[in-house]
Formats: C-alpha cells, sequence, structure tokens
C-alpha cells in the first residue's frame, strides 16, 4: 500500500473530489493488483510497479465522466512525481508504469498493447512487461463493480481475473463511503 507521507504527498495532486475514482478506488486497484500478481507469481518489481500504477492511474481526473484525457496527463506527470512511491522504481519501471498510466483507459489488453509497440524501448522483458501491465489493467477493470458493471472478457488481460470478481465485489460492499484501505 502506501505511506500516510505519500499519501499525502499524493492528495496535492487531486483536482476534485470524485467518490468514484478517488483514493478508495486506487487503493482497491493496488488491492486487487497485488491479488492477481500474487496468482501471477510475479516478483517484488511487478508488485511496485502495480502499487505505483494503482496509486497513481487517475490522479490527473479533472471529472467522473469518460474519456482518456487523464490517462495522457497521468502518464506524463506520474514521472515528475517525487514520493517514495516512484523513488523505489528503477528508470525503467518508471517508463513501464507511465506507459501503462498513458494507455489504461483505451480498451487495450496487454499484449496486444506490447505488439503494437506501445511500450518498445522500456528495456524489461517482454513476459514481464505484459504480466504486470495485464494485472495493472485487470486490477483497475476489476474494480468496475462499484459502478454497477462487470469487467469484459474482451478486455481483461490475465488469465485469474475470474478468480477475483468475487474478491472485488466484497471490497465495494464491506467499505463504509468513505473508508480505505
Amino acid at each position: 500500500m502506501v505511506s500516510t507521507q505519500t499519501y499525502e504527498f499524493l492528495s496535492r495532486y487531486w483536482s476534485f473530489n470524485s467518490r468514484i475514482h478517488g483514493a478508495r478506488h486506487w487503493a482497491h486497484v493496488a488491492c486487487l493488483g497485488r491479488k492477481l500478481a500474487e496468482q501471477n507469481d510475479l516478483d517484488g518489481a511487478s508488485l511496485r510497479c502495480i502499487n505505483a500504477f494503482g496509486w497513481t492511474h487517475d490522479l490527473w481526473r479533472t471529472h467522473d465522466g469518460s474519456g482518456n484525457e487523464h490517462a495522457q496527463d497521468g502518464g506524463i506527470h506520474f514521472l515528475n512525481l517525487d514520493c517514495d512511491l516512484i523513488q523505489q522504481l528503477s528508470e525503467a519501471e518508471q517508463q513501464l508504469v507511465a506507459r501503462a498510466i498513458r494507455y489504461h483507459s483505451d480498451g487495450y489488453i496487454a499484449c496486444e498493447a506490447y505488439d503494437l509497440g506501445l511500450f518498445d524501448g522500456i528495456d524489461l522483458p517482454e513476459q514481464w512487461v505484459i504480466d504486470t501491465v495485464g494485472c495493472c489493467w485487470d486490477a483497475d477493470r476489476l474494480d468496475l463493480n462499484r459502478l454497477g458493471s462487470e469487467p469484459k472478457a474482451e478486455l481483461m488481460s490475465t488469465e485469474y481475473w475470474l478468480c477475483l470478481v468475487k474478491a472485488s465485489k466484497n471490497l465495494n460492499s464491506n467499505l463504509k463511503e468513505n473508508q480505505i484501505l
């Protein structure tokens, strides 16, 4: 998760108070991403990338509507964050998370995005990139149930996402309105 200091640092970047794209959602994405990573036997570096994605992917939203402007902005601004959440990542991992943020709302699955060259120039192993980004994007999509929607199978990147549908519903039903993880 994140330290109180990091949470307070990130809060300075929130441009509006969202009930559906705010800290509770970010905590859910980080938690679900961690569970997906565990199912996929991913390493600590993947977990750090997934956690950073979870807590920052919607940080630059200015409204709760559709669109991907926040993702484009987030992909740029992520690299300028100066906190422990980002500093613990290598330069290549920072680039990976920035691009995962940039493309998270474009409807890609991780292997398709990789094949399209969206992660070109990042010096990390192909399967590691696909698995890590897949966990990021699936975790975000798994939390759609907070809006009354189910994730679409054709937009999921990992084979274990179905195992976490119930867990994602529990995250949203068991927490009080203003509580985060």
